[in-house]
């Protein structure tokens, strides 16, 4: 049997169930799907393909077909919600649902542990502690880091994420993240944070001239907007950041920690003119062509 709580898409847990199911029943098709949910075998067939979400009046009827009871069903619905999510403070509420419902709780963060975002390393040794074993091998963990720190670098992280309560020793000696899923909240107000902020965008300007392609993406776009367009971009990377979100979250055997940056910011405004009516303004577009470990002297 197919177990719901190793998905985080509930197209992927429909579709490993149907695959499931066909093994054993030949009877199992989209038909049979249909009759048992009262829906049109077109419209489920959708649904399975991802060309439509299941609606919202049709999630009771799935689960009772799958015979889905108790946490189980509790999943299932918060699943549907999730991938139906479109305002990235739903699917942040909606994920934090589905993992409090697995046993997994999400924790936001305190003012008293703000120093969490004094340094980058910070963040990056908590994530790699996250998916790969470390006891006391900080020599190890330093060269992982990318660029690489000191083993006095790694000590002083691994010193703080424990005094704030990130990390803790398992039975096994190993460290191990406690709250798998941390969160500013809505409003935060903190110097730690902007200065995070800035040291990230630092950085990207670092990997940019050193390292190879293969290991990032660096894009620009150059354009025109009317002042009233600014929300719809700023959507239209909300739903940007929620797509990588549910990709990082639906992924395994992970063995890289990456950062992402999103900025959009004014390059000239004119305040006093409403603007031409033309279709669109001049724009310039640079891709990720340019491999910095093979510059030209």
């Amino acid at each position: 049997m197919v177990d719901i709580f190793n998905y985080s898409n509930y197209r992927e847990y429909l579709c490993a169930t149907y695959e499931s199911e066909k093994k054993n029943k030949d009877f199992w098709s989209y038909r049979y799907i249909s009759q048992k949910v009262g829906i049109n075998q077109g419209y489920v067939l959708k649904v399975f393909q991802g060309k439509t979400h299941l609606g919202v009046k049709n999630i009771g009827a799935f689960a009772d077909f799958l015979g889905l009871e108790g946490r189980q069903r509790q999943y299932w619905e918060e699943l549907v919600h999730y991938g139906r999510a479109e305002e990235e403070s739903e699917v942040f509420l909606r994920f934090k649902r589905l993992q409090e419902i697995k046993g997994i709780h999400l924790q936001t963060l305190k003012q008293s542990q703000m120093d969490f975002f004094k340094h980058v390393r910070h963040i990056a040794v908590r994530s790699l502690l996250g998916i790969t074993k470390v006891f006391d091998d900080y020599r190890a963990l330093a060269e992982m880091l990318h660029p690489q720190a000191t083993v006095q670098d790694v000590e002083e992280s691994i010193a703080l994420l424990n005094r704030l309560g990130f990390i803790l020793r398992g039975e096994d000696g190993s460290w191990q993240v406690v709250d798998l899923f941390v969160s500013t909240g809505e409003g935060w107000k903190s110097d730690a944070i902007r200065g995070f902020q800035e040291e990230t965008m630092h950085m990207a300007l670092q990997s940019f001239l050193k390292d190879p392609l293969e290991l990032r993406d660096i894009s620009s776009a150059t354009i025109t907007l009317a002042s009233t367009s600014l929300q719809m971009v700023r959507d239209r990377i909300k739903d940007f950041r929620k797509d990588i979100f549910r990709l990082s979250q639906e992924g395994d055997n992970d063995n890289m920690v990456f950062q992402l940056n999103v900025q959009l910011f004014p390059l000239g405004i004119d305040g006093e003119n409403p603007g031409q009516k033309v279709a669109g303004g001049p724009g310039v577009e640079t891709t990720n062509g340019f491999d910095a470990t093979h510059r030209l002297e």
